[in-house]
């Protein structure tokens, strides 16, 4: 039982299980009884008082599952907007109270065992990037109305990170939240899929009549949904019976196909993307050609309904819409109205690029989405959201965030490849699962690419989650060592006994 839970009970110091289990069994009743009575008032707030005393239990308990909850609340309460929608109320980002709660929790647990970690490069770069972003806004004046849109999408999902950091982690742990995470996306996948066949939900609102499940927005969705498909193939090739390899890929058709039914183009070419990279370890690899051959087998019925054919005619759509707003991102580059260190401040992209002088962008007109034409300078003269997380992070955290950014890419890398490469004669290190979260990270920065991802709250919690595993727990990718067979201890004895 947890140390935490001992020292807050009053005159004890040593506690039996059973009584820490009925203090928690009490404390959880407690939020129950709390939950029933607001009910009646906001049935999304009692949601989320209920998510709440889970959350304080699990990490009372043991900060991982307080983690494992937190990941799993990613995938069912809404977190994209300062306010969402959800049962037919108006909720706060439950981040707001819940990310920091629990890392207080995971703080207080740490200092009381003797259990805080060791600081490392990372754990400054994230904070540097943190600071940098509202160093930008505070320089270039936004902060007053700008620092909750931040919060919400870059400061709370970075909690992850520190959380990550502050939870004892091992091979075993790691699986099995992976293991939860998964059925939780698959119920999402058949939530969304079951939204979109019926066009509404009595839970989540639609966004333009696509499927979103808690996202939000339709982009949001594919960008979170993508990031697991590589661990769902990385479990399918781990399953040690065919009930488990057949859930596992039944729950990658069930995610692949959610994904499709968001209509995002980038989002359904990365699956493709992310089963080749699990072609990289030996032990995902066959699994990942079996999944390759299904989606094969699966994509011709699917071409031939109305939802896959419409899909399909988006990719032969010429959409110019990117470049656009690349051209007009330069030139902003290249304005007054960008400052070489700062940049114009996080989310105020569009907004500075109606102020530069139009006249030097090129008179070139551009197809956008596939039914009209805009020139360059119509589309900086009205301003628009960056769709490249790579050019945004320049021009809106300027040469400080991006150089931050790059640090923070550049250590991610080099734990991933010093994990895959180090010695493995004794078949410990597990490659399939460093592969599998390298497929997740990957499909992060493919949308990256055609959105500016870090506008997306769950996708960028992910992204700081599984960066704070690669970085602060290298030993999450070491099996643990095989107990030695029973009768070689025995002859070992007897040798020492001689």
């Amino acid at each position: 039982m947890s140390t935490l839970v001992q020292s807050y009970l009053p005159g004890r110091t040593e506690l039996r299980r059973s009584s820490a289990v009925l203090v928690l069994a009490a404390l959880g009743l407690l939020g129950l009884l709390v939950a029933g009575v607001t009910i009646q008032y906001n049935a999304a707030i009692a949601i989320l008082v209920t998510i709440g005393f889970a959350l304080a239990l699990a990490t009372l308990y043991d900060p991982y599952w307080g983690a494992t909850v937190l990941v799993v609340v990613l995938t069912v309460i809404p977190v994209e907007r300062t306010y969402n929608s959800f049962l037919g109320h108006n909720i706060g980002n439950p981040l707001q109270i819940i990310m920091p709660v629990l890392l207080g929790l995971c703080l207080l647990r740490a200092l009381k065992s003797r259990e805080l970690p060791k600081p490392i490069w990372p754990d400054l770069l994230v904070i540097g990037l943190g600071v940098a972003g509202l160093i930008s806004l505070f320089f270039t004046g936004h902060l007053a109305w700008e620092w909750k849109k931040y919060g919400n999408k870059i400061l709370y999902p970075m909690g992850l990170y520190y959380l990550v950091r502050l939870v004892p982690l091992d091979h075993r742990k790691l699986v099995r939240l992976i293991k939860i995470g998964l059925a939780v996306v698959a119920l999402q996948g058949i939530v969304m899929i079951v939204q979109d066949r019926a066009g509404s939900s009595p839970i989540y609102s639609t966004h333009g009549g696509r499927a979103t499940g808690p996202f939000g927005h339709f982009w949001t969705a594919a960008a979170y949904m993508v990031m697991w498909p590589s661990l769902f193939i990385y479990m399918g090739s781990s399953a040690t019976s065919s009930w488990g390899r057949g859930l596992s890929f039944l729950g990658l058709l069930v995610n692949a196909y959610a994904i499709t039914r968001t209509d995002q183009r980038a989002a359904t070419a990365l699956l493709l993307v992310v089963a080749g990279v699990c072609l990289l370890a030996p032990r995902t690899r066959s699994a990942a050609i079996k999944a390759l051959i299904i989606g094969a087998l699966a994509y011709i019925p699917w071409s031939m309904t109305a939802a896959g054919s419409d899909l399909l005619d988006r990719f032969d759509e010429t959409d110019e819409s990117r470049v656009a707003y690349r051209e007009a991102a330069f030139a902003t580059l290249r304005s007054s109205r960008w400052h070489p260190l700062f940049g114009v401040g996080p989310y105020q992209g569009d907004s500075a690029m109606t102020h530069i002088d139009t006249s030097q962008l090129e008179n070139r007109r551009v197809l956008m989405w596939g039914s009209r034409e805009r020139s360059v300078a119509e589309v900086a003269e009205e301003g628009a959201a960056l769709h490249n997380v790579y050019i945004a992070l320049l021009l809106e955290f300027g040469t400080v965030g991006a150089m931050l950014a790059l640090a923070l890419a550049i250590s991610l890398l080099k734990s991933m490849l010093r994990i895959y490469t180090q010695g493995n004669h004794d078949g410990r290190i597990d490659r399939g699962l460093i592969v599998a979260v390298l497929g997740a990270l990957v499909a992060w920065g493919g949308i990256g690419y055609v959105h500016n991802v870090y506008s997306f709250t769950a996708p960028m919690a992910l992204m700081f989650f599984w960066y704070g595993v690669v970085v602060g727990h290298p030993q999450a990718f070491v099996r643990s060592r095989p107990a030695e067979p029973v009768a070689d201890q025995h002859v070992d004895r007897a040798e020492r006994v001689k």
